[in-house]
């Protein structure tokens, strides 16, 4: 009877250590990474691929989040803004098509995390690709070969301020950060999360942000597909995540 009775507590000890190990992840085992492509099409086109991946087994990943941001460096034009979530898989990939191959800079910039069963913290990854288009002389405009970085975001930052004026603001009373800059104040998935709350289309101009002293408010100020100045005030909730106020 003994024996019987050690049998069995030693069959539901496997079962638990079995269950255990299934359900507890040990995430440091596995890797995660990003991949971003930008490839010319024919018809003159551009294909945009952003995937975040993991190579755990799936039923080890609680979710994936891959977001795709696509922009031109040069005229700040935004091509695609897209964040896709998937829970129990390995990866998740985001693509779109562009139906022009502009001139200038363009960036594909692919963020993202994997949350594993049982864990608590996100392990975030990102890649970037880039493509040159400055010197393809098939292209419409006269930018050549290169430009000077910091020449086109002090332009960019006199319209944005001129916006910011016409809806009553004074840009003097808050410190100016040039599009993704505003990580230097913020955490990287808080300007995500504010850039989708944006709800940027293609043909928009991607946001700079405007900051207040207590780092409280943040206007994301940018022009639209149609040329109109938009302005966007969020304010830091109880719960420190930014949330857009209605004006």
């Amino acid at each position: 009877m003994v024996i019987v009775m050690k049998k069995k507590f030693l069959s539901f000890c496997l079962a638990i250590c079995i269950v255990l190990s299934i359900s507890v992840v040990p995430a440091f085992a596995y890797s995660e990474w990003a991949h971003a492509d930008i490839t010319p099409a024919t018809n003159n086109r551009l294909i945009f691929k952003g995937t975040v991946q993991t190579d755990a087994p799936r039923y080890y990943v609680r979710q994936i989040q891959t977001n795709m941001y696509v922009y031109n460096e040069v005229t700040d034009t935004v091509y695609c803004n897209r964040r896709e979530r998937a829970e129990t898989v390995s990866y998740v990939t985001i693509s779109d098509v562009l139906n022009s191959q502009p001139r200038g800079v363009i960036i594909n910039e692919v963020t993202g995390a994997v949350y594993y069963s049982g864990v608590t913290q996100p392990f975030p990854v990102q890649d970037k690709d880039s493509l040159n288009l400055l010197g393809r002389t098939v292209l419409a405009g006269d930018l050549g070969d290169s430009y000077d970085v910091t020449a086109v975001a002090e332009e960019r930052q006199k319209i944005r301020n001129s916006i910011l004026e016409s809806y009553g603001y004074t840009p003097e009373n808050y410190e100016y950060y040039h599009c993704g800059d505003v990580t230097a104040v913020i955490p990287d998935e808080q300007y995500i999360d504010i850039r989708h709350q944006l709800n940027l289309r293609e043909g928009d101009t991607r946001p700079g942000f405007y900051v207040t002293p207590s780092k409280n408010t943040i206007i994301a100020v940018n022009m639209n597909a149609d040329g109109q100045g938009q302005v966007f005030k969020f304010h830091k909730n109880v719960d420190s995540n930014w949330v857009l106020a209605a004006f």
